[in-house]
């Protein structure tokens, strides 16, 4: 899991409880695949790490609305777009996760079901 420090404003203004600046979220995705039978996983969280790593350096501290595609950066158009931008260079992804808190956050599966966010 990452830890994601961005600030972003959410620009809904019916939502007054979040138009503060809000500044953290942490990201987790799922792989799916067969498990090498000699080593036991699908894929080497280090290989994953480094796929991941361009899109860090994109968000980390970065002020999210001046990123092109996330103006409205809620945690389900921050799942959306990661997977938008994840998904190519990993193929494997079957979740992208944006956990807010332990008790919120969401899980984009790349629309397989009819677009759904979790």
């Amino acid at each position: 899991m990452r830890l994601i420090v961005c600030p972003m404003f959410l620009t809904d203004t019916s939502v007054l409880r979040c138009m503060d600046i809000l500044s953290a979220s942490k990201f987790m995705c799922g792989v799916r695949g067969k498990a090498d039978s000699h080593t036991g996983w699908v894929m080497d969280f280090a290989d994953i790490a480094v796929v991941f790593q361009p899109l860090l350096d994109r968000l980390d501290h970065k002020y999210l609305n001046d990123i092109a595609g996330l103006a409205n950066p809620t945690s389900e158009n921050l799942a959306k777009w990661i997977w938008k931008h994840l998904h190519p260079a990993l193929p494997q992804l079957s979740k992208a996760v944006i956990q807010e808190s332990s008790e919120s956050g969401c899980i984009y599966n790349g629309g397989k079901y009819d677009d759904s966010i979790y």
